[in-house]
């Protein structure tokens, strides 16, 4: 079973794997775009896991110990984050 971080690299991994298809098969057009599609679906991915786990570690720790003002500080936060990855979907 993977962990966030694990699955981020496998992610990253797995575009890097698809874009060297690209690079390496120019000859070879009819394959190419759906090796730059994974690639770009693999970068995206890491792209959400790695907003999930910057979330997470908002969380970590603090739910049970905030207060009505730090809980919508908290949510404020994570909304942000959320619009940053709207920001950079592909």
């Amino acid at each position: 079973m993977l962990d966030l971080e694990s699955a981020i690299k496998r992610c990253e991994e797995i575009a890097k794997e698809q874009e060297k298809l690209c690079k390496a098969n120019d000859d070879f057009n009819f394959s190419q775009p759906r090796w730059r599609e994974c690639a770009e679906e693999h970068r995206q991915l890491a792209e959400w896991l790695k907003c999930l786990a910057k979330i997470a570690d908002m969380l970590d720790g603090t739910i049970d110990h905030l207060s009505g003002d730090d809980a919508k500080e908290l949510l404020s936060d994570i909304k942000w984050e959320l619009k940053l990855v709207k920001l950079t979907e592909v």
